[in-house]
């Protein structure tokens, strides 16, 4: 067996985006070794910015309900960005996943929502990305205090993530977003375009406008305001609704069971 295909179409739990981590060995083994993981960004990526809790799924479901069916562009930062920056830290000296041997591949599903993912990907993943340049960047500079990750290795911080519930947890999130489509990097594939990094025109407009405020990014006014601000997503044809893909997660579970009755009191 030379190539092995994992379909990620439903999220799974302890941490997913750490599970190709089990795979290094066999890798290091079996240097023809081929192994692919195929992500449903609508089924699987998308909906864990929850992690898997039932309760944090049905206050989900019952918040896309309450906005008419519909994903916060937002939401899909935090666990895009969880994903992305494992992915580019497989092949690295820590871990040792050999160049070559395994591809994360992002699935926006059919053409018209790959399409969507695209415009998300340009209106927030982008953007959020030319934040957190933004921010390395004023810390550089001495223009903001307080760095939250200064001497942290990338394990750390992504226990700092979860812990702090930060947007912008990991300083290598930038340059692993740009490692899409890398010939000799983990996320080799998309089935949609994805928008080329900041420029430095837009990194330096977001110094310049908040370059008097105490702190950039993170919890800032600023950040929050342009946040809250990014617009809802709706999926569109053939995909159901948000809330019905949030539902299928339930479907068949006690949770989905405890998310009727809690909707019949």
């Amino acid at each position: 067996m030379r190539h092995v295909l994992i379909l990620e179409d439903r999220e799974s739990v302890a941490f997913p985006e750490s599970h190709a981590q089990g795979l290094i060995p066999f890798c290091q083994g079996n240097r023809l070794l081929r192994v692919e993981r195929r992500f449903d960004l609508w089924r699987n990526i998308f909906q864990s910015g929850a992690r898997s809790n039932g309760w944090n799924q049905m206050h989900r479901l019952n918040a896309s309900e309450k906005r008419g069916n519909g994903l916060g562009s937002m939401e899909v930062v935090t666990p895009v960005a969880r994903f992305i920056v494992e992915a580019f830290a497989l092949t690295g000296p820590t871990l040792g996943m050999p160049i070559g041997s395994f591809t994360a591949f992002f699935d926006g599903g059919p053409a018209s929502a790959a399409e969507l993912c695209a415009t998300i990907f340009d209106t927030t993943v982008r953007r959020e990305a030319a934040w957190q340049i933004a921010i390395r960047e004023s810390y550089a500079r001495n223009l903001v205090s307080s760095r939250p990750f200064a001497n942290a290795n990338y394990f750390e911080q992504r226990q700092k993530e979860l812990d702090n519930d930060f947007t912008h947890p990991l300083e290598t999130y930038p340059r692993a977003l740009a490692e899409i489509g890398n010939t000799e990097g983990c996320i080799r594939r998309c089935n949609f375009p994805v928008t080329a990094l900041p420029s430095t025109e837009e990194v330096e407009d977001l110094i310049a406008r908040h370059r008097n405020r105490p702190r950039l990014g993170g919890s800032s006014d600023a950040h929050k305001t342009e946040c809250q601000a990014r617009q809802i997503v709706k999926t569109v044809q053939p995909l159901p609704s948000w809330s019905d893909l949030l539902r299928e997660g339930l479907t068949g579970s006690e949770r989905q069971q405890r998310y009727e009755d809690r909707r019949r009191t």
